[in-house]
C-alpha cells in the first residue's frame, strides 16, 4: 500500500514538474536553512590548504618506523581521525568534513610527487580544467618535507563504489567483531586483520568526537530550536557509524561519515555513492510508514546532504570530484526497483542545482515513465543531470568481462562513466589512457620509412601494431603504479567496504576485491577512425593525395595544403551521420582497442583483467599535444570524446548521430562509456519537449547504446556569461562525464563547449 501511495505522489510531482518549496524555506526559525547553506557554499573559493592531516600522519609515521606497511597506514589513519580539528557549521543537520574545515583540500604527504619539491618554494594547487583564478598557493612545512622528501610515493585508491550498506547494517563495531572471528594464522593476514581493526576503531572514534562536539555546542546554544537540533546530532553521532543505523537520519549520517572517511583515507576522485536509493530505501520506508519522519523532513535532510557533497575537495581545488549517485534500475531478478527515494533524489538535485552529487539514472524497459519524465525535465532545466545508462548494455558488457549476471545487475557508476559493482569490483580507470590518434600518426611515420606495398590493409595493420605497442606499455605502467601503491600505501580502511577483503584477509590493493577489472581508457578513438577512413578514401580510392603527400601536409599542420585539408575535413565521410560505410568501419577500429588488450595477454598487478572503456571524460584535451590528423583536424584541436563523433562532424541531427553510436560493439566496453548530446536551452520543460528527450533515450538504448548525457545550453547565453561571469555563477554545463559552473572553466574548455554541435528539437 505504501509503495502505491508513494508512487501516486511521484506521478503527480512528475506531471506538475514542481520543486517542493519547503526545500528552500524550511529550517532555522525565520526559514531558509537550505538557502543559507547554499549561500555559504557559493561564497568565494577557498584560498587555504589543510596541513593538519599531513602533520598528524607524519608524527604517526615517525613513531612506527620498522612496522609493516599495513599497520603503519592504519595507525596513521587513526592518528588523523583522533587529532584533526572538527567543526559543526551553523544550521547543519548532516555533519562531517574531509579536512579541518569544509570546502578546502588537504595536503597528502604519502602520495605527493616529492621529485618536484623545492625547499622554500610555493606549491600551487590548481586544475587545468578550471580558471587560473581558482588556485591555491601554500608551502610545505620543513619538518614534514624533511621526513618525506626522500621516501617513495605511494598511490591513491578511488574510482570505486564501496558497499555502504555494510556500515548501515553492522556499523564499524560490527565489522570489527567480524574481523575478530577470522583465522590469523597466516602472517600477512594477521597484519591485515590488525590494521583493519585499528581502522574500525578509528572510524568509531571519529563519530564519537562529533557527538561530543555537538553536545558541547548544544549546551552553549541559547536558541532552543537549534539546541534541539544539536542534541539530535549528538545522539545520532553517538550511535553511528559505530553501530547499525536504526532510522533514515542515522542512515544518512552513517553514510556521510563513511564517505568522509574514504576521502580522508585517500585524496582521490570518484569515490561514488552508487545505488543510494536502494540501500537507503528500507530506512526511509520504515520512518514514513511509522510516521517517525515526514516527507518534508526527509527532503530537508537530503538537501543538507547534497550540500555536504559539494563541500568535498581532494588533492586540488576541484569542486567536481565525480561522486556519482545513481537511481533506478533493476534488482538481481531483473525487476524494477524504482521507489519514492529515486524521485526525491531527482527533486533534490533540481532544488540544490549544484555539481555534486553527479547524478545518474539506470534505464531498462520496465523503468516507470514517471521517473524517466522527471529525469528528462531535469535535463531540460539545464543542470547537465542526470546521465543515463542502459541496464541491458551495461550488464552485457560486465557479463562478457566475467561478472555474474546477478552481480552485474547491481552495477553502479564510479565517477563519470566507469562501471563498478558496489563492494565487489576494483580497478576502474586505474590503467590510464591510450591516445589512438597518436597511434595513427606514429603508424604514418613508420610507413614513410617502410614504404607502402600492401595498400590500405597495410596501413590498418601498422596502426594495429602501434596500438598494441601503446597498449602493452600502458599495461606495464599500470602494473608498476599499482605495485607501488600496494607496497607503500595499502588501504585497510577502504578494504573494510569490499565484501571479500575481510573474509580472505587481503587488502584491496593486493587483489582483495571479488572482481578486479582495470580499465584502460581511450582518447580519440573516433578521431582515429575518421582519420583512417579519410586515408582509405583520399589515398586509395579517390587518389586525391599520396601517403607521402598527406604525411607532409600533416607535418606542416596543413599550411600550404589548405585544399587538401578542406577535402579531408568536408568531403570524406565522418562517423556520426548514420552512414553504414564509415560507421561500421569505426566499429571495427573501436573493437581494435579490445582486441589488442586480449592479444597483449597481460594481467594487472592484482591478477585481474584489463578491460577497455571510454573512460576519461576530458580525454578530448589530449588533442592539445597531438599534431594534425588525416580527418582534417588541426594540430592541438580537440579529439573525439567517449566513442562519440568528433566535434562538428555530426551534421544530420541527434537521431542520426545516436544511430551511428548504437552500431558500436558495446559488449566490449566493460570500462563504461557515455555519448554526449547538446540541446538548445529554451527554458521550457513542457510535455512535448520532455517526451522528445525520453523517446531519444529509449530509442538509443533499445538499439543497443550504453550511456547518454546532455548539455542543454544556449550559445548566446554562454557568450554572455563570458562577458559578465559574475552574473552567471549558477550556469551549469556538462563538460565530459561531469557538470561544472561554466564561468569557472578554463578558456579552452569554454570554447570547446560553445563549438560543440548544437542539436535541435521542436519546442
Amino acid at each position: 500500500m505504501l509503495k502505491d501511495r508513494i508512487g501516486r505522489r511521484s506521478v503527480l510531482k512528475a506531471v506538475t514538474g514542481g520543486v517542493p518549496a519547503l526545500l528552500l524555506s524550511r529550517g532555522n526559525p525565520g526559514g531558509g536553512r537550505v538557502e543559507m547553506l547554499k549561500s555559504r557554499l557559493d561564497s568565494a573559493p577557498p584560498r587555504t590548504v589543510c596541513l593538519e592531516r599531513a602533520r598528524l600522519m607524519t608524527e604517526s609515521y615517525r613513531q612506527t618506523e620498522g612496522e609493516p606497511a599495513l599497520i603503519r597506514r592504519a595507525k596513521a589513519f587513526g592518528a588523523v581521525l583522533e587529532g584533526i580539528p572538527i567543526q559543526i557549521g551553523a544550521g547543519e543537520l548532516i555533519v562531517g568534513n574531509v579536512a579541518s574545515a569544509p570546502r578546502i583540500p588537504y595536503f597528502a604527504t604519502e602520495t605527493f610527487d616529492w621529485r618536484r619539491y623545492r625547499p622554500g618554494a610555493d606549491q600551487v594547487l590548481e586544475d587545468e580544467r578550471f580558471s587560473k583564478a581558482v588556485s591555491i598557493r601554500f608551502r610545505i612545512p620543513d619538518d614534514i618535507a624533511d621526513y618525506w622528501h626522500n621516501r617513495p610515493a605511494g598511490g591513491h585508491v578511488g574510482h570505486f563504489v564501496a558497499d555502504y550498506s555494510r556500515v548501515l547494517r553492522s556499523g564499524f563495531a560490527g565489522l570489527r567483531a567480524e574481523i575478530a572471528r577470522q583465522d590469523r594464522s597466516d602472517g600477512r593476514k594477521h597484519d591485515f586483520y590488525e590494521a583493519a581493526e585499528i581502522a574500525c576503531r578509528a572510524a568509531e572514534l571519529f563519530g564519537a568526537r562529533y557527538a561530543e562536539q555537538a553536545g558541547a555546542l548544544a549546551r552553549r546554544q541559547p536558541d532552543p530550536a537549534r539546541r534541539y537540533e544539536l542534541e539530535r546530532i549528538a545522539e545520532t553521532c553517538a550511535r553511528v557509524p559505530a553501530h547499525p543505523a536504526r532510522n533514515f537520519r542515522e542512515a544518512l549520517q552513517a553514510f556521510w561519515f563513511t564517505q568522509v572517511l574514504l576521502y580522508i583515507n585517500s585524496p582521490e576522485w570518484s569515490i561514488s555513492p552508487g545505488r543510494f536509493d536502494q540501500y537507503m530505501w528500507p530506512y526511509y520506508r520504515q520512518d514514513i510508514e511509522t510516521r517517525a519522519l515526514t516527507i518534508a523532513e526527509a527532503q530537508e535532510l537530503l538537501a543538507c546532504l547534497w550540500i555536504k557533497f559539494n563541500e568535498v575537495r581532494v588533492h586540488s581545488i576541484d569542486m567536481v570530484n565525480y561522486q556519482n549517485l545513481i537511481v533506478g534500475g533493476m534488482d538481481e531478478r531483473g525487476a524494477d526497483v524504482t521507489n519514492e527515494l529515486s524521485h526525491l533524489c531527482l527533486e533534490t538535485t533540481r532544488a540544490i542545482r549544484h555539481v555534486q552529487p553527479s547524478l545518474s539514472l539506470r534505464w531498462h524497459a520496465g523503468t516507470p515513465p514517471a521517473l524517466l519524465n522527471k529525469a528528462c525535465s531535469l535535463v531540460l532545466a539545464g543542470t547537465g543531470f542526470p546521465a543515463f545508462f542502459s541496464d541491458a548494455a551495461v550488464i552485457a558488457s560486465l557479463e562478457a568481462a566475467g561478472v555474474s549476471t546477478v552481480e552485474a545487475r547491481d552495477y553502479a557508476i564510479a565517477g563519470c562513466e566507469e562501471l563498478a559493482i558496489p563492494g565487489k569490483s576494483f580497478g576502474a580507470i586505474r590503467g590510464g589512457q591510450i591516445c589512438q590518434p597518436a597511434c595513427v600518426l606514429s603508424a604514418l611515420s613508420r610507413l614513410s620509412t617502410l614504404g607502402l606495398s600492401g595498400g590500405f590493409d597495410q596501413v590498418l595493420a601498422v596502426y594495429r601494431e602501434e596500438l598494441l605497442r601503446a597498449t602493452a606499455a600502458r599495461m606495464q605502467s599500470s602494473r608498476d603504479n599499482d605495485r607501488r601503491t600496494a607496497e607503500h600505501t595499502p588501504h585497510p580502511f577502504a578494504s573494510l567496504l569490499f565484501d571479500d577483503c575481510i573474509r580472505d584477509g587481503v587488502d584491496i590493493t593486493e587483489g582483495g576485491a571479488r572482481y578486479d577489472l582495470t580499465s584502460i581508457s581511450e582518447a580519440g578513438t573516433i578521431t582515429a577512425a575518421d582519420s583512417l577512413f579519410a586515408i582509405k578514401r583520399a589515398v586509395f580510392e579517390d587518389k586525391i593525395a599520396s601517403l607521402d603527400h598527406l604525411a607532409e601536409a600533416l607535418r606542416a599542420n596543413f599550411k600550404g595544403h589548405e585544399r587538401l585539408r578542406a577535402y579531408l575535413a568536408h568531403k570524406t565521410p565522418k562517423f556520426g551521420n548514420d552512414q553504414d560505410d564509415v560507421d561500421l568501419f569505426a566499429r571495427k577500429v573501436a573493437s581494435l582497442n579490445h582486441e589488442t588488450l586480449l592479444e597483449a595477454g597481460q594481467r594487472d598487478y592484482r591478477g585481474g583483467r584489463f578491460v577497455t572503456g571510454s573512460g576519461s571524460s576530458t580525454a578530448w584535451r589530449a588533442g592539445l599535444s597531438v599534431g594534425a590528423t588525416p580527418d582534417g583536424r588541426m594540430s592541438g584541436e580537440a579529439l573525439s570524446v567517449s566513442l562519440g563523433p568528433s566535434a562538428g562532424a555530426d551534421t544530420n541531427g541527434p537521431t542520426a548521430m545516436l544511430n551511428s553510436v548504437a552500431k558500436l560493439n558495446w559488449r566490449e566496453q566493460a570500462g563504461g562509456a557515455l555519448t554526449h548530446v547538446k540541446l538548445p536551452y529554451t527554458g521550457s520543460q513542457n510535455p512535448v519537449s520532455v517526451a522528445a528527450v525520453g523517446a531519444l533515450i529509449r530509442t538509443f538504448f533499445t538499439k543497443g547504446g550504453m550511456g547518454l548525457h546532455f548539455t542543454v545550453v544556449d550559445a548566446a547565453m554562454l557568450r554572455e556569461a563570458l562577458r559578465e561571469p559574475e552574473k552567471h555563477m549558477d550556469l551549469i554545463v556538462r563538460v565530459g562525464g561531469f557538470s561544472a559552473p561554466f564561468v569557472l572553466l578554463s578558456p579552452d574548455i569554454q570554447k570547446n563547449i560553445i563549438l560543440r554541435t548544437e542539436q535541435n528539437f521542436g519546442s
